[in-house]
């Protein structure tokens, strides 16, 4: 189950930042669903992000212990590589007594930023966990040179390319609007069972810790696919907040921010 894309931007310099998104959709059976499933994960005093597809119980459970384990520095000593090893040797620990009869296929996304600023360096992992052959994979995805698309997973896989190539054939090509666009539309979409309700967004700047942002779709506040009222985003301080369209926006009035960059719909971009 899930739709879950990850992508990096890149501007003159190299990459600027590392995003993950997915929807909220947990689904125990047809008909049977809960569109407030978080799926992604940014650790408040470092620059990680997680996300996952397929089974739902063990990477919810586990993923906030590791992310709780992160944040108080259970990798802070290691570099890049064998951070992301360090983190796939928590997780299969946890797997380790996980029932039997409860394991499911399923992958987890690693992004994290050693450094900062211009010495950043970044790096992407995917841990796949296979029932059938009951074997964890641990495989790197490289950074690209320009803002791309790295990973696209879990049942919605072939919604979010066909959205996303019609992104492609536009003049935003290239850029995190079209990423995060198309992944929009392929959730509204509902050609999907496995994938619905909001889109998550989490993510790493060349700065500062990793974030979780906040996103207004179809005129609906949501954080880390929770429904969030206006009262609540009032006293919310410290959240980012974008539209569908990737725009900055303002999570009172539920538009763009204002003075904030104009992103136009495909429509209207060539496609």
């Amino acid at each position: 189950m899930t739709s879950v894309v990850v992508w990096a931007a890149v501007d003159s310099r190299g990459p600027s930042a590392l995003y993950i998104a997915t929807d909220s959709r947990v689904t125990w059976s047809p008909g049977t669903q809960w569109d407030q499933g978080r799926k992604t994960f940014a650790c408040v005093q470092q620059p990680w992000i997680f996300g996952y597809w397929g089974d739902v119980l063990f990477p919810a459970l586990a993923l906030s212990l590791v992310q709780e384990q992160v944040d108080r520095g259970m990798v802070s000593d290691s570099p890049g590589v064998r951070a992301h090893q360090a983190i796939e040797h928590a997780i299969r620990g946890l797997w380790s007594d996980y029932p039997a009869s409860q394991r499911r296929d399923l992958g987890i996304v690693i992004g994290s930023r050693s450094g900062a600023k211009m010495s950043a360096r970044w790096l992407l992992s995917v841990l796949t966990y296979s029932k059938k052959l009951d074997n964890w994979q641990l495989a790197e995805i490289p950074m690209p040179d320009r803002s791309a698309t790295l990973h696209i997973a879990g049942s919605g896989t072939a919604e979010v390319r066909r959205a996303q190539q019609l992104w492609d054939d536009s003049l935003a090509q290239n850029t995190s609007r079209a990423v995060f666009s198309a992944f929009c539309e392929s959730i509204a979409g509902g050609r999907d069972a496995g994938s619905g309700g909001p889109p998550q967004l989490v993510g790493i700047h060349r700065k500062g810790p990793a974030k979780t942002f906040g996103v207004v779709f179809r005129d609906r506040r949501y954080l880390g696919g929770r429904s969030i009222s206006r009262k609540e985003a009032t006293a919310m301080t410290g959240i980012s907040w974008f539209n569908e369209l990737f725009e900055i926006a303002d999570p009172i009035r539920k538009r763009r921010m204002t003075g904030a960059q104009v992103h136009l719909p495909r429509e209207a971009t060539g496609s």
